[in-house]
């Protein structure tokens, strides 16, 4: 960011290294992320998943992500563009 004066911005509900954990919603644990080409996404396991702010986002139930899909799927938004529309489980393989 340019132009700012020192302490003017805050980041909220991010995920990023220099976060302290939990202040104004954020984490510096590892997202997670998985490669959806042409995008990463949040996979199952994400600390990111429904920690968002469904305050701040404050779009209607019918609002959709990045990529078209529901904006809201579980109790809360996801971190970022996109949410993820599963939740973390196991995947059986069976013959």
């Amino acid at each position: 960011m340019t132009g700012l004066a020192p302490g003017s911005a805050s980041v909220t509900y991010s995920c990023y290294a220099a976060a302290t954990e939990g202040a104004n919603g954020n984490t510096a644990q590892n997202p997670r992320l998985r490669a959806r080409d042409p995008v990463y996404t949040l996979g199952g396991a994400s600390p990111c998943r429904n920690t968002g702010s469904n305050a701040a986002f404050g779009a209607p139930a019918a609002a959709v992500d990045l990529a078209g899909e529901p904006r809201l799927f579980g109790k809360s938004i996801d971190m970022g563009c996109f949410e993820l529309q599963s939740g973390a489980g196991t995947i059986l393989f069976m013959r």
